[in-house]
């Protein structure tokens, strides 16, 4: 099925919005990164937040939600083997 011109220039559009290639760079780093292959824990945290990881042997990613200012972010392990954070 062939999308319409019109749809495909507003999806080009629209995918060059800040929020959605933030959005975007989020999802190819869950689709990529090695610790989502591992462990997945709930991590003990305060009623304010909610705080989640994933572990593959030597690297992990966390996220930290603050339930009260909506501000999440991410802890990593980068390519260097450094704890890197991403403010998403």
């Amino acid at each position: 099925m062939k999308m319409p011109i019109w749809l495909h220039e507003l999806f080009n559009f629209l995918c060059q919005a800040s929020h959605v290639q933030r959005l975007m760079k989020l999802i190819r780093f869950r689709n990529t990164h090695q610790a989502f292959q591992g462990e997945f824990s709930v991590l003990e945290s305060s009623d304010d937040q909610v705080c989640l990881r994933w572990q593959q042997e030597h690297v992990q990613c966390r996220l930290t939600v603050n339930l009260g200012t909506y501000q999440s972010i991410v802890h990593f392990t980068d390519d260097s083997g450094e704890l890197a954070k991403y403010i998403v």
